[in-house]
């Protein structure tokens, strides 16, 4: 599936003998605003969770706590020390 999405409908587009940058320029656009519905989709699912269970928090609140435990998760893949040495 991939190597259809990634490498077959490239090699497509870049033989349309008009257009073939505008064609390939909305192919991934439609990848990344794909992604974007996806993410949004999971980041409100897991607010209405947190939402949820507490009944009394606002709605920015919860995003709020959503951002802040994902950047430190994420920031355990981009930061070159390790979690022994950043914990003493």
């Amino acid at each position: 599936c991939l190597a259809l999405a990634f490498i077959t409908y490239p090699l497509a587009f870049a033989k349309f003998p008009y257009l073939s940058q505008t064609f390939t320029i909305l192919f991934f656009l439609m990848f990344y605003i794909l992604g974007m519905g996806s993410n949004l989709a999971m980041i409100s699912a897991i607010v209405t969770a947190i939402r949820d269970e507490f009944k009394s928090i606002p709605n920015w609140l919860g995003y709020l706590i959503y951002v802040i435990v994902v950047v430190a998760i994420g920031s355990i893949y981009v930061i070159p020390v390790s979690l022994i040495e950043i914990l003493k």
